[in-house]
């Protein structure tokens, strides 16, 4: 059972809840006191001077942030999708840290820290997605400007969303569409 006590030190009355226990090892009754916060000598209410801290997830963002500045993606990105870019790069972080479906964003976003403060529900990814979908001129200026940046360079690049396969011998592909 629990109760409130107020505690008179100086000019300030604190408030603490109470819970009784039973001590075993003493084999008496005890207390456990928990601070609730100052009274308010004129209204009587309980002021909480306990100030809840947040944490922000870090790690993850940071290192995705530095290594699309230096491949290029983010100014890439902004070029192409001007006002899109912060929510398609942190859909694409959000991706790659939880693999997980996209609806899962919001609640990942809002304990993740983001250079690029967005704020996307499952509507507004929906939305995201339907113009990245109907835009395929921007789309292929993307693509065309990724790969302008790095044609020095050879790359063989496959879209495997729809990659089928009956070899036995490959561990990441499975028989019929994957």
């Amino acid at each position: 059972m629990s109760y409130s006590v107020d505690q008179k030190v100086g000019n300030h009355t604190y408030v603490y809840e109470v819970e009784g226990y039973w001590d075993k090892t003493k084999k008496q009754a005890r207390q456990h006191r928990t601070y609730l916060g100052k009274k308010d000598p004129k209204t009587g209410e309980i002021i909480s001077t306990n100030k809840g801290y947040k944490s922000w997830d870090y790690g993850n963002t940071y290192f995705l942030n530095i290594i699309s500045k230096q491949i290029g993606l983010e100014h890439i990105l902004k070029q192409t999708f001007q006002d899109k870019w912060k929510d398609i790069l942190a859909c694409a972080f959000f991706e790659i840290s939880e693999k997980k479906s996209l609806y899962l964003c919001k609640p990942w976003l809002e304990c993740t820290h983001q250079e690029t403060n967005t704020n996307l529900s499952s509507q507004r990814i929906s939305e995201l997605l339907e113009v990245i979908g109907k835009s395929e001129e921007v789309r292929s200026q993307f693509f065309k400007a990724w790969a302008e940046k790095y044609k020095k360079n050879k790359f063989i690049i496959f879209d495997i969303t729809s990659f089928s396969s009956c070899s036995k011998k490959l561990e990441l592909v499975e028989p019929g569409y994957n």
